[in-house]
């Protein structure tokens, strides 16, 4: 006969059962941080019941850490504090420094930077106690922080190198990739935007191998703000918008209130104020439910701007009010300046000049305090708007002058933004400005013009401000005999950029074969017009000497030492190699061919079909995609016509309109300086400054 045992009654909770509750909670907490928070709050409720007071300050740690990454400051600051107290009675000096490290972050994100450092301190001692290096490098981190916070960005930077050094020495890949991202933070605060590029791409690709989705984001969001600064907003706007993605994904409040700040800003800059103003509000929604006043005071500025472009003036008064009111709470004179500036503009528009001059005569002080050129620029062009309106023309025009002087002095950090922007991204050797200059020099000597003497003398001056430029003009020089609007080259470079990044190519790679590739056709200079405008089919002998465009591109570009140079030689050369084996020059077959030309082959002859040609009509986008199909696996490799279709399908192809460029040259930039300095001062027309969101806290290792 079977007789039922009878039940095990269940083992009552333990200190083990703690422990095991706060191990799941702290692997999750990269990636989910709300669950990682119920967990902790079971392992405090059963460690307080147990009398269990190491798991209770670990469950107050994980919890404060949770709180953070959910944004919930006070309640992060609360548990904190009670784990530096349990560590501390414990006598647990490495816990009790992680706390103090923890709490340190947390008091920086809500703004009391004058705690922030005796919390780091009393850390860093700690660490010199227990010998703890990977503990220091931590700390080193936060106080590099607080540091470039202070506005010591020197100090900052040495913080950060002996950081990156620790890590590198323990092998610590994910460490190291959070001190560079700091290293490029800091960088980024000083304009030093080559060296900001370079740390943050190397940052990036380590984080493709970890699995910090904070850390990603952040890194996305200054790389955003790289390209920000380099004015190029459409690539701040992608590069914000993945993070974003992330915050979202992972619960990251705190970076979704950044990300959304810094996304309606990059809106702005592409004028579309009515997706500007409601990712402001949703930018207002999560600041002020996670109490972070900063943001909730950026976000009121930016719909103010909104509401101001969108002619709703009455709305906007409220909004730079509410930010006015935030900015003097804080003590944060850039917020109240840009907010002033905002008020005194929407007093101008209700022809309230009494109003409008008691607040921009502030701004006009706070500007020149600040140092802030175009915000000085601004009060003076809308103080003389003021004075003309009160019949005050002699005022009026003072400020006219003053703005004039001005002007000369953006004009010029306009020349030096445009000049970082070409030569951040693409390091073209001196090698090629030294050829132009020579081939100048030879000019003079065959043809004796004394002219020449000038414009060698102009060649230097120009080729010496980016050595960008020269590979925009050898591009176009190559295609401006059968495409006069130089886009085709452009097109080329912007669709082989986004079938790179759809390969999953680094950032690094892509930005150069964004231009890189505009040089596919450069040795057409070689060939003559005769062949190039030749509206019929070419004999055989005309499709050879066509042929020797790719060796003559290749032999111009050959040589080179810099990354640009290398990939766009190759590039000219194997373009028009096929995946089967059957193109030309060397008859390469499959991945013999090098990688970017076989992008590059894809790029090229999908832009040459959609468009005009001296020998062919534009083909529609249909046929065009057909015809593409149609040669996967043979003219061209079938991963890259996946990635192609998959643009397609996703909506970003086909282009739409002309793709801008920067490139514009120095000389138009010289010549603007020069006219300005001999015409009278007009008003600029000009818009006040946008809401500056500073990047996200630096984040650091733990």
């Amino acid at each position: 006969m079977y007789v039922a045992a009878a039940p095990t009654p269940p083992t009552p909770p333990s200190a083990t059962t703690v422990d095991a509750l706060l191990g799941a909670a702290g692997a999750l907490l990269a990636t989910a941080p709300g669950r990682a928070g119920s967990m902790a709050e079971d392992a405090l409720g059963l460690a307080r019941d147990l009398a269990y007071r190491a798991g209770e300050a670990d469950a107050h740690l994980l919890l404060g850490r949770a709180r953070h990454r959910l944004g919930e400051l006070p309640q992060a600051e609360e548990h904190l504090t009670a784990a530096h107290a349990l560590y501390g009675a414990l006598e647990d000096r490495g816990a009790q420094a992680q706390a103090l490290i923890a709490h340190g972050t947390v008091l920086r994100d809500l703004g009391a930077l004058d705690r922030v450092g005796a919390v780091l301190d009393e850390a860093l001692g700690l660490s010199r106690t227990l010998g703890d290096e990977a503990l220091r490098a931590s700390i080193l981190n936060h106080q590099a922080a607080l540091s470039n916070s202070a506005g010591r960005p020197d100090v900052a930077l040495e913080q950060l190198g002996a950081a990156l050094r620790i890590r590198q020495g323990l092998g610590d890949a994910l460490g190291a990739a959070q001190c560079l991202n700091n290293i490029g933070h800091v960088h980024l605060a000083r304009h030093d935007l080559t060296a900001a590029l370079s740390s943050l791409t190397q940052a990036y690709d380590l984080l493709k191998t970890a699995n910090d989705p904070a850390t990603s984001a952040h890194c996305l969001v200054n790389i955003g703000h790289v390209y920000e600064e380099l004015g190029d907003h459409q690539q701040n706007y992608e590069y914000t918008g993945r993070a974003l993605a992330v915050a979202r994904d992972h619960h990251l409040h705190s970076l979704e209130a950044y990300c959304l700040n810094n996304l309606a800003e990059a809106l702005l800059n592409l004028d579309r104020p009515e997706e500007m103003r409601e990712r402001f509000g949703e930018a207002l929604e999560v600041s002020q439910r996670l109490g972070m006043r900063y943001l909730v005071g950026c976000a009121h500025h930016g719909l103010g701007r909104a509401a101001t472009i969108l002619g709703h003036v009455h709305d906007a008064h409220e909004q730079f009010r509410q930010a006015l009111d935030i900015a003097c709470e804080l003590g944060d004179q850039h917020s109240e300046l840009d907010a002033r500036l905002g008020l005194g503009e929407v007093q101008v528009l209700l022809g309230r000049p009494g109003e409008a001059r008691a607040l921009l005569d502030r701004a006009l002080a706070l500007a020149s305090d600040l140092g802030a050129v175009k915000q000085t620029a601004r009060s003076h062009e809308l103080l003389a708007r003021v004075d003309e309106a009160s019949g005050r023309p002699q005022d009026a025009v003072a400020h006219l002058w003053a703005l004039r002087a001005l002007e000369r002095e953006l004009s010029a950090q306009e020349r030096d933004r445009r000049t970082m922007q070409l030569t951040v991204q693409f390091d073209v050797e001196r090698a090629h400005h030294e050829a132009a200059v020579s081939h100048l020099q030879t000019a003079i000597a065959r043809q004796a013009h004394l002219d020449a003497e000038a414009k060698v003398a102009t060649q230097t001056r120009r080729l010496a401000l980016t050595q960008v430029e020269v590979v925009a003009r050898l591009a176009h020089a190559a295609e401006y005999r059968d495409d006069v609007t130089g886009q085709h080259t452009l097109r080329v470079g912007h669709v082989a950029a986004l079938l790179a990044q759809q390969l999953g190519c680094g950032a690094q790679d892509v930005a150069i074969l964004r231009v890189a590739a505009r040089l596919h056709d450069v040795g057409k200079i070689g060939i003559s017009d005769v062949i190039l405008q030749k509206p019929g089919r070419l004999t055989p002998e005309e499709t050879a000497e066509m042929r020797r465009h790719t060796t003559i591109g290749a032999g111009i570009l050959s040589g080179g030492e810099s990354p640009l140079l290398q990939m766009a030689e190759q590039i000219a050369l194997a373009h028009h190699e096929r995946w089967d084996g059957s193109g030309y020059p060397a008859g390469l077959q499959g991945h013999d061919i090098p990688v970017m030309a076989r992008i590059v082959a894809v790029a090229d002859v999908y832009d040459a079909l959609l468009h005009p040609r001296p020998y062919k009509a534009a083909w529609t986008v249909a046929q065009v995609l057909v015809e593409i199909r149609a040669q996967r696996g043979r003219h061209f490799e079938p991963e890259v016509v996946d990635a192609l279709l998959a643009l397609h399908a996703a909506g970003t192809l086909p282009l739409t309109g002309p793709v801008e460029t920067d490139d514009e040259l120095p000389e138009l930039l010289i010549h603007r300086e020069t006219t300005a300095a001999a015409s009278p001062a007009e008003p600029p027309d000009a818009q006040p400054p946008a809401p500056v969101v500073r990047p996200p806290p630096v984040v650091a290792a733990s």
